[in-house]
């Protein structure tokens, strides 16, 4: 990161000037180093094209992201747990932990601490590894003198997210992989296979199947005009990138997912799963259930279903009942609608959420089993499809032309 600061030398004289650090702490340290007191200290506005262009989080050299947040909780609750304070906490884990990225965060957050800084704000610096909610729980331990609890909800709740998280990836990963390698196969065939008998095929003296001039024509199109053919995937790609960027594209295409049949319903029971379970652990900690619903409008990867959550949290801190709130959205299923109707009756919304998210789980656990039973067979029959079609659009011809010999 480059920062620009002004500073004063022991002279007082303004200065001005521009600094690369990791950090704004870090930033702040250099300058202080060189003898000057710092007066203002932000950090450079990125290039429109170079932000929209820089690689994600999870490419970079030493990501972060919400499995060191997991770590973090998991370890600090273990700590805390024995009485020690959480600057001595913190000071334990960075020293314990190796070189990286992670260490690194280990010891800025230490010396923050020791500082006098909140633990709150603190890991508020690093916001690729701890979301709004989790900075909220932490500062209502903080004032609330109940860190060690707080921290405790918060690791088993980000260690379940994590790993819904990394499910659903490994779910989704496994069938893409197989089409596209289908993708790649089905174009192999076509460009390298076909022309060796495209002359044989041509040279018959019988009319060739529909199937087999379609093929045949498109493997010369390809083979002809192959720079082409990649130039317009390339710029077909690009394009379809850059429309994935624009908000009021993505916002439609995330709601028209989660609508599909199998993996929408997946990727919706995962969202509103942890979405209770986050009210739920909000709520626990002392905080009104419009205060939880602001602090989770954005857990989602879903443009769409963080818009529905703006909307019933909009509802809610009007006056609103939460569960008319949330059949004013289609996104929610019927049944949890009914659940939270009852917390409402009864006065035990908390309970009834982790109900909600229960019910949530068991219904991801057995669609997840239903698509990795269903994945392979599927995916071997669409490969074994588009095998038979080519084998079948080369067989054809042939017979033919022995029964024209006959």
């Amino acid at each position: 990161m480059e920062f620009s600061y002004k500073a004063r030398n022991r002279q007082g004289e303004l200065m001005a000037g521009a600094i690369e650090a990791e950090n704004i702490h870090e930033a702040a340290q250099y300058i202080r180093k060189k003898g000057l007191w710092v007066t203002k200290l932000i950090e450079k506005p990125q290039h429109p094209l170079a932000k929209q262009f820089s690689l994600p989080i999870s490419l970079r050299a030493e990501s972060l992201g919400i499995k060191e947040a997991v770590f973090f909780c998991q370890e600090l609750h273990i700590l805390l747990e024995t009485g020690m304070p959480v600057h001595t906490a913190l000071s334990a884990m960075s020293s314990s932990t190796k070189d990286s990225g992670y260490a690194k965060m280990l010891h800025q957050l230490a010396q923050d601490v020791k500082r006098g800084i909140s633990l709150s704000s603190a890991m508020g610096h690093f916001p690729e590894v701890f979301s709004q909610m989790t900075l909220a729980l932490v500062r209502s331990g903080e004032a609330s003198g109940a860190l060690e609890p707080i921290i405790r909800n918060l690791a088993d709740f980000l260690e379940r997210d994590y790993r819904t998280r990394e499910r659903l990836k490994s779910i989704m990963t496994y069938p893409l992989a197989l089409l596209l390698i289908t993708c790649i196969m089905f174009c192999f065939m076509v460009l390298f296979v076909l022309p060796t008998f495209a002359t044989i095929l041509s040279s018959l003296d019988v009319p060739l199947p529909l199937l087999t001039e379609m093929l045949l024509q498109s493997s010369s199109f390809l083979s002809l005009h192959l720079p082409e053919a990649g130039g317009f995937a390339l710029l077909l790609a690009g394009v379809s990138w850059f429309l994935w960027q624009q908000p009021s594209v993505r916002i439609h295409i995330n709601r028209a997912y989660l609508f599909t049949p199998i993996f929408g319903t997946l990727a919706l029971y995962t969202h509103w799963r942890i979405l209770l379970e986050a009210l739920a652990v909000l709520q626990r900690s002392g905080m009104t259930l419009s205060q939880a619903l602001n602090m989770s409008t954005h857990m989602g990867n879903n443009l769409a279903f963080n818009n529905a959550l703006q909307d019933i949290a909009q509802d809610v801190s009007e006056g609103k009942k939460l569960s008319d709130a949330l059949k004013s959205t289609n996104l929610f299923p019927p049944i949890l609608g009914s659940m939270i109707a009852t917390g409402e009756a009864s006065g035990e919304m908390e309970r009834m959420m982790e109900y909600g998210a229960g019910y949530c789980e068991t219904k991801t656990t057995n669609l997840s089993s239903r698509i990795e039973a269903l994945a392979e067979p599927v995916m071997m029959l669409v490969i074994g499809g588009i095998i038979f079609v080519f084998i079948l659009s080369i067989v054809l011809p042939m017979l033919s032309t022995m029964d024209a010999f006959v």
